[in-house]
């Protein structure tokens, strides 16, 4: 979605009406690499609107968001990539003659936020509510503050990319800095660019760089202009034809007919009626745009500024749109007149245009002069002298053309600043409207490396976008080569002397080129994957040569009994192919024992994971898991003790072993040894020696009865 097609957004309609469809046979699509080694200026607010796209609803809500400066950053990143300066141009004061358009703008983005506010709080609530109408409105609702352009400026000047702020609008400060020298180009959305006068101007860029590049001959620098003899309506005299010739095809012009008075009086008919004899053939249109080049390109700039303004523009005040009058009825008419004042003359005084205007006619000349003046005078900043000036100053050849008399220009086109404030507006040091010091707050570290990162990414992004192309490129010649040997007549074969019939190899060979013909690419990094492949390939075929292989036994009858790679890990991780075993066998891979000599190696090596059969019978499944992950270094190994396997704890703590328990030589004490009762016996007979101490007798008689000497 574009900008253009959000109905109440701020830049809709942007620029001239229909101006760029109107001029497409001087539109050139192109890429920025075309700029290379040059300095190109950038309007800002073109790029800021589009990166706010990404985070409309972070804006509407009011969260904290820096994706419009990454967007930013990131085409920057595209010019820089191509060794192209950029130079980034910034809005600054509100222009007079636009206030109640601005106006009529912050009242429908405003009108937009409280909606789209409301719909995220049903949202919330659980109401189902068109995802797609809050985008909308999100959209519409965007704004670029000066809070925003402080922290874009900031990032700016930690990358060194130097910025400009305009003392009004940054079309006119970038099509004066293009006619002047200081730049090359312009990059903008804005077509507002060529009725300033741009000679140079760069649309619709995209995220690579590719955009349309358009360069009118009657806004460069030398250009003078010189009309063409065309004769007025007024003057035109009615010749009479015979009905043969009334039918009689004619050849097709972008002029549209303009019929006399008379005709035009009887046949209550407008002015410019089209005709459409042979405009559908694609000669007619060719014929067409090749006769708008010709008037063109003859107008002075003065005269295309004032064709733009009856295009229209987004001056909305005062009012000068003529009902019905678009930019073909304005180009016919404008070739048919030399002067502005002479066609809006005759215009008022026909009764079919009389009617379309807003007003009358000495009030609409006072506002059709009010809007040109804006496009003739519009102050801009001289960075040579430093000061303020007017753009006329860039049309030496012309500048005697642009006199208003009886007009105000600093009314309509504003005051200049002094010199000191104009310096401090163009470095960013002082806002613009509301005439305070602006200090810029430096990135933090970790804003830096994440600007870095992003950056270094974006700039991968490009050279793969760029490698792709060269693919297609390259792929294109070859198949436009092949259509001109195939369009043309069928060529002699030689002779081919007599060869011997080919081998094997060179089968193989023939294939593999048929395979590159159908079409093969290589993509960024199938280099280093080919050469990794070569060399574990090598790797292969000396294992193969060292290792004896054992096939003997009965052959299986299994049909996937092959002999399978089997491989060994390596130090780097991947796996080194050592020697086929057959699967049959389901043999372990038995590392050779290091001889003496040889430096000890780190690890032990481990056999492989015994392999248990599928549920259907056979081996083959498992055999090729295991044989993918070996060449992809994921060997499986038998499982180790817990006390050998590096990932458990007890191979660093291993468990103490018991020992065996030698009972400590105790010594006694003489207190111990030491009898109360002297005289008494302490052995004791017991009398329940070899009885039974489940059974019933005996219980509960007296312990003192089972002493001696109590019978």
């Amino acid at each position: 979605r574009t900008s253009a097609s959000i109905p109440g957004s701020a830049h809709d309609p942007m620029g001239i009406q229909g101006l760029l469809p109107f001029l497409r046979s001087y539109v050139k699509k192109t890429h920025i690499e075309t700029f290379q080694g040059t300095t190109i200026g950038v309007d800002a607010m073109c790029w800021m609107h589009k990166g706010a796209y990404a985070c409309s609803r972070e804006l509407v809500v009011g969260a904290d968001t820096d994706k419009f400066v990454r967007f930013f950053l990131r085409m920057c990143e595209v010019l820089r990539y191509y060794k192209i300066k950029p130079i980034i141009v910034f809005d600054g004061e509100k222009l007079p003659a636009k206030a109640k358009e601005d106006q009529r703008r912050g009242q429908l983005r405003e009108a937009a936020r409280l909606r789209a506010l409301e719909l995220l709080q049903q949202k919330e609530k659980g109401e189902e509510v068109d995802d797609f109408l809050i985008q909308q409105k999100c959209e519409t609702a965007i704004k670029v503050t000066s809070s925003m352009v402080s922290r874009l400026q900031s990032a700016l000047r930690e990358l060194s990319i130097d910025f400009l702020v305009a003392p009004y609008e940054a079309d006119a400060q970038l099509a004066y800095m293009c006619r002047t020298g200081w730049i090359s180009t312009v990059i903008s959305e804005d077509s507002d660019l060529l009725a300033y006068g741009c000679p140079s101007t760069f649309f619709k860029m995209d995220k690579y760089g590719n955009g349309q590049h358009i360069t009118l001959p009657c806004l460069q620098v030398d250009h003078v202009g010189q009309e063409l003899a065309i004769e007025s309506p007024e003057k035109q005299k009615k010749k009479p034809r015979s009905k043969k010739q009334a039918k009689k095809p004619t050849k097709s012009s972008p002029v549209e007919e303009i019929p006399d008075e008379a005709e035009m009086e009887t046949e209550a008919k407008p002015v410019d009626k089209v005709r459409k004899s042979n405009a559908k053939s694609p000669q007619g249109l060719e014929d067409a745009e090749k006769e708008i080049q010709s008037h063109l390109n003859s107008w002075p700039p003065e005269k295309f500024a004032e064709f733009c303004v009856f295009c229209g523009t987004d001056y909305k005040d005062p009012d000068t749109h003529i009902k019905n009058f678009g930019i073909k009825k304005a180009f016919a008419l404008m070739c048919k007149h030399s002067t502005t004042q002479g066609l809006l003359s005759w215009m008022l005084a026909e009764k079919s245009y009389k009617d379309r205007f807003p007003c009358d006619r000495g009030e609409y000349l006072q506002r059709f002069q009010r809007v040109v003046a804006v496009f003739w005078h519009h102050v801009v900043f001289n960075p040579a002298r430093g000061e303020c000036t007017s753009i006329a100053t860039s049309f030496p050849l012309t500048s005697s053309k642009r006199v208003l008399e009886g007009l105000d220009l600093q009314e309509v086109c504003g005051r200049p600043f002094s010199r000191q404030e104009a310096i401090l507006m163009a470095k960013g040091e002082m806002d613009p409207r509301t005439r305070q010091p602006k200090r810029l707050e430096a990135l933090t570290n970790a804003e830096r490396r994440a600007i870095d990162l992003m950056l270094a990414d974006k700039r991968s992004e490009q050279s793969d976008y760029r490698h792709q192309v060269a693919l297609e490129e390259e792929e294109a010649r070859k198949r436009a080569k092949m259509e001109e040997t195939t369009d043309g007549t069928e060529a002699v074969e030689p002779e081919v002397p007599d060869v011997p019939e080919p081998t094997q190899h060179d089968q193989e060979k023939d294939q593999g080129n048929d395979c590159n013909d159908r079409g093969i690419q290589l993509i960024p990094g199938d280099e280093r994957k080919i050469l990794r492949f070569l060399e574990m390939k090598n790797e292969f075929s000396k294992a193969k040569a060292d290792v004896k292989m054992d096939v003997s036994g009965k052959s299986s009858t299994n049909p996937f009994a092959r002999e399978r790679v089997v491989a060994t890990p390596c130090s780097n991780g991947r796996a080194v192919a050592t020697a086929p075993v057959p699967v049959s066998k389901r043999a372990k891979v038995v590392v050779p024992k290091v001889a003496l000599g040889t430096p000890p190696v780190e690890a032990p090596q481990r056999p492989l994971k015994n392999l248990a059969s599928h549920s259907k019978g056979g081996y083959a499944a498992a055999e090729a898991a295991q044989a993918l992950l070996l060449q992809r270094g994921i060997p499986q190994y038998e499982k180790l003790e817990e006390d050998q396997d590096r990932t458990k704890v007890k191979y660093f703590f291993p468990p103490k072993t018991e020992k065996e328990k030698t009972p400590a030589m105790t010594t006694k004490s003489k207190l111990s040894e030491w009898k109360p009762r002297s005289w008494e016996d302490d052995t004791e007979k017991s009398s329940s020696v070899g009885r039974n101490s489940l059974s019933i007798r005996g219980r509960g008689l007296p312990q003192i009865l089972l002493r001696s000497g109590w019978g």
